[in-house]
């Protein structure tokens, strides 16, 4: 069950400061207390960026210079972030490879890319297939007491198989919702904005910020008359250290994403099953996305560009992205990125595919800087947030799932090392999905997925 976690943060009461103050009017015992007392560390959130059809591996693919990373063709748009990026290459869908129903193929790559369970049939049909586990975004929200938002962006012709990258658990695929209007209801419908005096989220933060010493001040007074000179003395200078700790744990807090809570605005009501909507409608997604973690009404979310195999014509980018005529009518006449994959060797084509491909990048670009806008601790939410860009498909025309593109953008609050490609030829990519449960916090997870496909966490991810 994901429930919107509290994470509220333990008091310091009276009777333990003056406690502490009384035995012996020692300071140690004061140091575990105020330092539950001080705002915890910013909450680490998890977004998961989908995009289908797979990429143009040789011109996704970066290299490592002088500097750390050199991107891309495709990735060039993120060069504002190039630091904080961590790309990983070379990796296989190998459950799905190895012991899926469907294998290369739309269905069994969708099914196994976050989950890393092999799908198992269910249907009478052959591409009737749903993974036989859960999705590490849902584990891992289940794991931790948090709620996710699935956000679709027109996944067409829905159907279970073929348009879910999340599920529960085996064979239970979550749907992603195509109306953000919707989901913003959901998140923020009776949602009461910071500044309300009823808002119990802030008076809790405003509560939780007091000095310790503010909060006993008179009990202090009255201790002080009951000490002689020297005991007085000794319990000014602790309670002069006693601050200097406080300012110090709440230096190191820094500021709070709630700070910058809002209730998202929405502009007018977009029809959400127009092509040229697209851009727009994930903008709103995103908007919703950041403004409700900044709230911490969610911790997860995944946006999901279509379904698998999706054709969404890229009107926005040109003429050359609305209709061919060369294509013959009723197989795919619409230049939609579904028949660029399959006319992928067509160097034109190809080129196509590259642009395509960079707006997704820049659609990571336009989240990423979302989230580089709200402070929190000595950084922004972008530095305990981790963004992962991820397809169903490595090459899109021949529906392989070997060297699948994956670009992680963050780094949880210091847990990944950035700036820097990866390359794991042939690895099975569950071992990427337990890197990022370790760096969400579960450690004491071995494997994840199909437990014949992970054999630990990959190496040289972590700081």
């Amino acid at each position: 069950m994901n429930r919107v976690s509290t994470n509220r943060v333990s008091r310091l009461s009276r009777r333990q400061l003056l406690a502490a103050c009384g035995g012996g009017l020692a300071l140690a015992p004061l140091v575990p207390l105020l330092a539950r007392a001080a705002d915890p560390a910013p909450a680490k959130r998890l977004i998961f960026l989908y995009s289908s059809n797979g990429t143009v591996y040789e011109r996704w693919k970066p290299s490592n210079g002088t500097n750390g990373l050199v991107l891309s063709d495709i990735l060039k748009p993120l060069e504002a972030y190039r630091e904080k990026l961590l790309v990983v290459g070379g990796l296989d869908y190998k459950a799905e490879l190895e012991k899926g129903a469907k294998g290369n193929s739309h269905e069994g790559g969708i099914a196994c890319a976050l989950t890393g369970a092999p799908t198992v049939q269910v249907g009478a049909n052959k591409d009737d297939v749903l993974a036989s586990g859960p999705s590490v975004d849902q584990f891992i929200a289940q794991k931790l007491d948090y709620r996710t938002a699935l956000f679709g962006l027109q996944v067409d012709e829905y159907t279970d198989t073929i348009c879910s990258t999340s599920y529960a658990a085996a064979k239970q695929p979550l749907k992603p919702n195509n109306d953000p209007y919707a989901v913003f209801q959901d998140l923020f419908g009776s949602f009461m904005p910071p500044g309300s005096a009823v808002d119990p989220k802030l008076a809790l933060q405003n509560a939780d910020r007091q000095s310790v010493i503010d909060l006993v001040r008179s009990d202090l007074q009255s201790l002080k008359t009951k000490l002689g000179a020297s005991e007085q003395a000794k319990l000014d200078a602790h309670l002069t250290g006693i601050r200097e700790l406080e300012k110090s744990l709440s230096g190191k807090a820094g500021a709070s994403a709630l700070d910058s809570c809002k209730k998202t605005a929405l502009g007018p009501h977009l029809d959400i099953n127009k092509n040229d909507n697209i851009p727009n409608l994930g903008s709103a997604a995103m908007d919703i996305v950041v403004d409700a973690m900044a709230c911490d009404l969610i911790r997860g979310a995944t946006i999901q560009f279509g379904r698998a195999g999706a054709n969404h014509r890229f009107t926005w980018l040109g003429d050359a992205f609305n209709r061919n005529p060369a294509y013959v009518s009723g197989k795919d006449e619409t230049e939609g990125i579904h028949s660029f994959a399959h006319d992928e060797l067509t160097p034109s084509t190809r080129d196509g595919l590259v642009q395509i491909h960079a707006w997704y990048a820049g659609q990571m670009k336009a989240l990423m800087d979302r989230l580089a806008a709200i402070p929190e601790g000595t950084g922004t939410m972008l530095d305990n947030t981790l963004v992962v860009w991820f397809n169903e498909l490595g090459k899109g025309g021949s529906h392989e799932i070997k060297e699948t593109p994956w670009v992680l953008g963050g780094n949880l609050g210091g847990h990944f090392k950035t700036n820097q490609f990866l390359d794991f030829p042939g690895e099975p990519h569950n071992r990427l999905l337990l890197n990022l449960m370790h760096g969400m916090g579960l450690t004491n997870e071995k494997s994840f997925g199909d437990p014949d496909f992970c054999s630990g966490p990959l190496s040289g991810l972590t700081a």
